[in-house]
């Protein structure tokens, strides 16, 4: 399932334009316009800190991966390791990022699904873009659909990795806007698509206007940014997955308002855990000096203004700790502390 928008949002995004020395890199074709470049992997390769990054409508299907140095195990269809670098749909229904090999957009028929490489037999699986280490990466105005799990680290549609378990903060600002992540596959645990939009030992950011469904784990993932968070999610709305929204180990300034989470099996999820999203607890407290980011608010940690409704559906995928929360479960708060949670409705 797709959220629709019109494609005039894009107006607002292009108000902005490219600092001077900037180049623009066009991918595709848009009102007739064709662009040097047939994939966002060879735009991201080319580009430069402070370049753009325009992509016209299109199926944009993954027919080659790479992973960070090091890091076999994590493999994405488009890898950026470049800082400062704006990456930015022409048409957010139309501009797919597609973990599918064939077929149809976003194609649901186990055929033309794209399990990733093969180590040892086993298919690793598959990330969407990933950006690795690259700080203040700005992606908007696009769909990612279909990245599945597998034996890797793998099934996130969107994920700014900071260096996924290494206990530290490795990445520094964000922006995610006007963006969709889903899959329309499943075929078992194994291979279901995991986590929609997601950071890890991360710094600094936001997502605004973003929908996210379908995932076994969670549509929305903020984890192991402890103290230092520092992030926003703002005009999300998560269906269809085990988690709407999940955030392990992640405190200090985290504010999600304005946002919607429906027909999830658990609406909402923050807590704390000693597994790889390291060092815990969920703390929410202000850091020294550091004032709340919502104005009444005693603490940092903030969940304002959301709706959170119909969270009790047992027939969405599911796996692992997600798999554990309570059907019909509107938010819940596992080990996490000195969080607040103001003028919302649950129901």
């Amino acid at each position: 399932m797709r959220r629709v928008v019109a494609p005039a949002v894009l107006a607002c995004v292009l108000l902005i334009a490219p600092a001077a020395g900037a180049k623009v890199l066009l991918v595709g074709t848009y009102h007739g316009v064709r662009g040097k470049y047939t994939s966002i992997q060879a735009a991201v390769d080319a580009a430069h800190s402070g370049d753009w990054i325009l992509v016209g409508p299109g199926d944009y299907k993954t027919a080659s991966s790479r992973h960070p140095r090091g890091r076999a195990n994590e493999v994405a269809g488009v890898l950026v390791t470049k800082p400062n670098i704006w990456i930015i749909g022409m048409n957010r229904n139309s501009v797919i990022v597609d973990g599918t090999k064939s077929g149809p957009a976003c194609s649901k028929s186990a055929a033309d699904q794209n399990f990733g490489p093969k180590v040892k037999g086993k298919a690793q699986g598959l990330n969407g873009i990933m950006i690795w280490k690259a700080n203040t990466v700005y992606i908007e105005n696009l769909t990612v659909c279909n990245f599945l799990g597998g034996s890797g680290d793998a099934g996130n549609e969107i994920w700014w990795n900071g260096a996924n378990g290494g206990g530290k903060i490795g990445g520094n600002g964000m922006w995610g806007s006007y963006l969709t992540a889903t899959s329309t596959f499943y075929n078992g645990e194994h291979t279901a698509a995991a986590y929609g939009i997601f950071s890890s030992d991360w710094t600094g950011g936001e997502w605004i206007h973003t929908y996210a469904s379908n995932f076994n784990d969670s549509g929305y993932y903020i984890g192991a940014c402890q103290d230092v968070c520092d992030q926003t999610i703002n005009d999300a709305w998560a269906q269809y997955n085990a988690l709407g929204y999940s955030g392990t180990n992640s405190g200090g300034s985290l504010v999600v308002e304005n946002s919607q989470f429906d027909h999830n099996e658990v609406g909402f999820d923050t807590n704390s855990q000693n597994n790889d999203d390291w060092p815990s607890p969920q703390n929410g407290s202000c850091p020294a000096g550091v004032a709340s980011p919502v104005v009444g608010a005693p603490t940092c940690w903030v969940f304002y203004k959301n709706y959170v409704h119909d969270n009790n559906n047992p027939d969405v995928p599911s796996a692992g700790a997600a798999a554990a929360g309570p059907v019909g479960t509107g938010m819940s708060i596992s080990g996490g502390r000195n969080d607040t949670i103001m003028d919302n409705r649950f129901v």
